[in-house]
């Protein structure tokens, strides 16, 4: 297996549905990071051989959100573009695909990323096609859908999340106090500009105000709750893109690697637990590259809700052997969807982004970013500068 190492990358802010980007579709998005990735690399747009992109909300068209977006990104149309679906883990999903491609020389320069737009999802009548009864047929939000089909019968997250509170007595003030820590230093990372250089401006011309440009992230910038009653993330307009390659190809455009990525691990679990997915990805990464807990830095684990990273933090630091309170300084350090809110599409990819700036600023070397997806599933990825 040939080493892989990120160039740069880049995401949008992550906004609130059906505001700023209601007019913009996922590819949109997408083609603005692709587009900003070549720009800031000045990468000839002819050097890239695939582009892998993650999306949760496939239901919104066009159904291949990387072929198109990389042609709507100005790449050549020889440049082959494939979109991968792992709920909320497609992003890292993508990435993962990504490293596989580099790493066995079946592609040496891959732009992988996720984006999902939920101001595009549709609403869909499933039965319409063969028998439709205004009276008898409920049109379907594709948003809420995600979660309820993953699992063996059709279940509300939120009563997944009840049960998961209810069963390891976690009391509303402390999903509260998980809220408020990511969103603290969430904030805290804003004033430190962490992600300035990394933000693709998003620019929309209105008819009576102008050009508009967007960077913000509109919960940061409002400072409102970005969670639901039930402690899960509020969902958020989005996208990220990274562009990897093999050494001997960074070399030979003069580009200058920021990290490498040094391994992936796929997990599953019982779809009712499907928070386990996170922490048993980890496990099986450690395992596979012969590491220890204690050889981890910095960990970036997916907020999926309040009460799943109360669970992830206990099961993490008991299996490390760590005081929670001390693998806690390890998790995040820039805040996550809890503060940000959710994309899933772009979640896994901005997950491995922000650990390679929190091992930056922290001036240490080895990380891992992983996510759990509805249904008992979950991907980690391994991060060295």
């Amino acid at each position: 297996m040939k080493e892989v190492v990120v160039i740069d990358f880049t995401r949008t802010a992550l906004v609130k549905p059906v505001t700023s980007f209601a007019q913009l579709a996922s590819h949109d998005l997408a083609a603005a990071c692709i587009a900003d990735l070549i720009k800031r690399t000045k990468l000839p747009k002819d050097a890239v051989q695939d582009v892998v992109f993650g999306q949760s909300i496939i239901t919104t068209f066009p159904y291949n959100l990387a072929r198109y977006s990389t042609v709507l990104a100005g790449l050549p149309v020889e440049t082959p573009g494939y979109t991968v679906q792992c709920i909320e883990a497609s992003g890292l999903q993508a990435l993962q695909n990504a490293y596989h491609l580099a790493a066995t020389e079946n592609s040496e320069i891959i732009i992988a990323g996720g984006a999902d737009s939920y101001s595009a999802a549709p609403y869909v009548i499933r039965e319409a096609r063969y028998s439709y009864d205004p009276e008898v047929n409920k049109v379907a939000d594709t948003i809420t859908e995600v979660d309820q089909y993953t699992q063996p019968a059709p279940l509300k997250k939120a009563d997944l999340i009840q049960a998961l509170a209810s069963v390891s007595g976690y009391t509303l003030e402390q999903q509260h106090a998980a809220v408020a820590r990511s969103f603290k230093k969430a904030i805290e990372a804003k004033k430190q500009g962490v992600w300035t250089k990394h933000i693709t401006p998003i620019i929309i011309k209105d008819r009576k105000k102008g050009e508009l440009v967007y960077t913000e992230d509109t919960f940061l910038a409002a400072n409102e709750p970005t969670v639901t009653q039930y402690g899960v993330p509020i969902n958020a307009d989005g996208a990220c893109a990274m562009l990897v390659m093999t050494p001997q190809e960074a070399k030979r455009h003069n580009l200058a690697p920021i990290a490498s990525i040094k391994g992936v691990a796929f997990a599953a679990c019982a779809p009712m637990d499907s928070w386990q997915g996170a922490v048993l990805a980890i496990e099986k990464l450690l395992v596979k590259k012969s590491l220890t807990f204690a050889d981890i830095d910095l960990f970036e684990i997916r907020e999926d809700s309040a009460a799943a990273m109360l669970a992830i933090i206990e099961m993490l630091g008991h299996k490390a052997g760590i005081d929670v309170n001390k693998i806690t300084e390890r998790i995040n350090p820039y805040g996550g969807s809890l503060a940000l809110g959710s994309n899933a599409g772009a979640d896994g990819t901005i997950l491995v982004c922000s650990l390679m700036l929190g091992l930056q600023k922290s001036g240490k070397k080895r990380g891992i970013a992983t996510a759990s997806a509805a249904g008992g599933q979950g991907i980690a990825i391994l991060i060295e500068l």
